[in-house]
Formats: C-alpha cells, sequence, structure tokens
C-alpha cells in the first residue's frame, strides 16, 4: 500500500535522511512525494561533499595523489549516475528544465579555474 500524498515518513526513515542536514532535508520535503528525483537529490548531495573533500586536499601544501584521483573518480561516477537519472527521467516525462537548472547549476559549481591554477 503507497503511503498517503504528503507523507513524509522515508525523509525521516529513508536510507539517507540521516545523511542530509536540516537544509538538504527541506529541499526534499519540498518535493512531491512521488517525484522521483528524490535519488538525483542524493547524488547532488553526495557530490557537493565530494568537492569539499576535493578542495581540502587540494588546498593542502603537498595533497595525497591518490586520494585526489580516488575523489575524482568517485565524482566521475556520482555524475554519471546523475546524468543516468537526468536522462532517464526526461525520456519518460520529456524535457525537463528543472533537470537542465540544476545540472547547470552543479556544474557552475566546479572549480575548474581553481583546480588547474593550484598545479600550475
Amino acid at each position: 500500500m503507497a503511503a498517503p500524498k504528503g507523507n513524509t515518513n522515508a525523509l525521516k526513515h529513508g536510507l539517507y535522511a540521516k545523511q542530509f542536514n536540516e537544509r538538504q532535508r527541506s529541499s526534499l520535503k519540498r518535493m512531491a512525494w512521488d517525484d522521483f528525483r528524490h535519488e538525483e537529490f542524493a547524488h547532488r548531495t553526495v557530490g557537493e561533499r565530494i568537492f569539499g573533500l576535493l578542495q581540502e586536499l587540494l588546498a593542502q601544501e603537498n595533497p595525497d595523489l591518490e586520494a585526489v584521483g580516488k575523489l575524482m573518480n568517485a565524482l566521475a561516477s556520482n555524475t554519471a549516475s546523475i546524468n543516468v537519472s537526468a536522462r532517464t527521467h526526461a525520456i519518460l516525462n520529456g524535457k525537463d528544465e528543472q533537470i537542465q537548472d540544476a545540472l547547470s547549476e552543479a556544474l557552475g559549481n566546479v572549480p575548474f579555474d581553481e583546480v588547474s591554477d593550484e598545479k600550475t
């Protein structure tokens, strides 16, 4: 039996609930309960954390290049997961401007200049 409309139990007791901060939980609560983009949101949250870890590592005088490589691989995998999810949603529901805007915003947050400047 499906949860009634507006039910937020999954946000309180779901697999990822403890991993989100209050701002992120608030964003999730604004999504419709049957919105299948919750997984994309989870991946974007993980991506933000990976970026943060990369920035911390790259700010070190002698960053652990193996750790940087692992984080870059994790970021690539995470980005691919978001892409597959967004593409599937678009195929099932037609073009989705909201997803395109979110992906564009995420790419805008990538510190490409900072990474290349620090290593040159």
